[in-house]
């Protein structure tokens, strides 16, 4: 019987059963030139693993035959797909294509299958046994990526409204709460490094119970049996990137780059983080930004029971733009 093999909802005018194969025998590995030394000039893109893709530029030679390629880091999952001919920075980017599947619709094909927080694993492991479905009717591929691509753009279109909302919300509210008071983010936040926390092995066991951090997208890198765990809700901040999260539980981290943030007395952690969100700052290159820039940064802040109501009402709108995004 195909019939677990035919989807129950798709496109008028395809009928075929798809194919179930291992994810490691549809893919094949493309080695992709790397640039010796990236710079600000150049006509094609140097491409990187992790949440910022493009480092830099050059003027070396291509890879020509992207428009089928996928690229994601050893140890991060972060998608990438090019637009135009590239060379990669560091070994540690692979590319993968697929005989008879379509760029787009690997790319999305690879988003719903690999699994989510298993950054430390690399790609070999990840997609060893892994066995997906497919079709191999490039039309039906074109529709499905087509159609998904869309969504994205709807949801990318949904979530600028939303903050452009929440900007013009914000400067009303300054407007209204008169008592707001301009107050540099020095005065709102204490700040600790992790040195303390850090995990000693990046060796991540899989049934462990802590989880070992960041602050980018990857968020949880993998887990640990080592117990020199920090235990307050906090947020951690990348002093590179300006990537934050907010922690309420207990965690270690690999990155000695991080700084752990807690408020003062008279201010509420969920409003700082939104606070600190919504605050635009420039990054400036490859350096600490915390001390140096965040710190000497000001904002306006209202009392601390409306920092309460503010920091609900936050909460609140995230829950439902992940809601709506799921």
């Amino acid at each position: 019987m195909e019939n677990h093999r035919i989807p129950s909802i798709r496109f008028k005018g395809f009928s075929d059963a798809w194919e179930q194969r291992k994810l490691n025998c549809v893919l094949s590995n493309q080695s992709i030139n790397i640039c010796s030394k990236p710079s600000e000039l150049g006509r094609y893109e140097v491409i990187q693993q992790g949440d910022v893709p493009i480092v830099g530029y050059t003027n070396e030679s291509p890879f020509e035959e992207y428009e089928d390629i996928v690229l994601f880091g050893d140890h991060t999952l972060s998608l990438y797909k090019p637009n135009s001919p590239f060379l990669i920075a560091t070994d540690g980017v692979k590319a993968f294509y697929s005989k008879g599947v379509t760029g787009l619709f690997l790319y999305y094909l690879l988003m719903k299958n690999l699994p989510k927080n298993e950054g430390y694993k690399r790609y070999s492991t990840i997609l060893k046994d892994k066995e997906i479905k497919l079709t191999y009717n490039q039309d039906e591929q074109k529709r499905i990526a087509s159609l998904v691509l869309n969504i994205d753009n709807l949801i990318t279109l949904h979530q600028r409204k939303f903050f452009n909302w929440l900007l013009k919300f914000e400067l009303n509210l300054i407007g209204l709460f008169y008592s707001w008071e301009q107050r540099k983010y020095e005065e709102i936040f204490a700040y600790e490094r992790p040195d303390k926390y850090i995990v000693k092995s990046d060796k991540y066991v899989d049934d462990a119970h802590t989880p070992v951090l960041t602050a980018n997208k990857a968020f949880i890198l993998g887990y640990t049996e080592e117990t020199n765990t920090y235990k307050n809700p906090c947020i951690i901040f990348d002093d590179f990137t300006l990537d934050n999260k907010l922690v309420n539980f207990d965690f270690m981290v690999k990155s000695s780059a991080l700084k752990i943030l807690t408020v003062k007395s008279g201010y509420d952690l969920n409003f700082s983080y939104s606070r600190l969100q919504s605050t635009k700052i420039e990054v400036l290159g490859h350096a600490r930004h915390y001390i140096s820039v965040v710190q000497n940064t000001s904002v306006y802040c209202p009392n601390f029971n409306e920092q309460k109501l503010i920091g609900a009402l936050f909460n609140k709108l995230d829950s439902l733009i992940t809601l709506h995004q799921r």
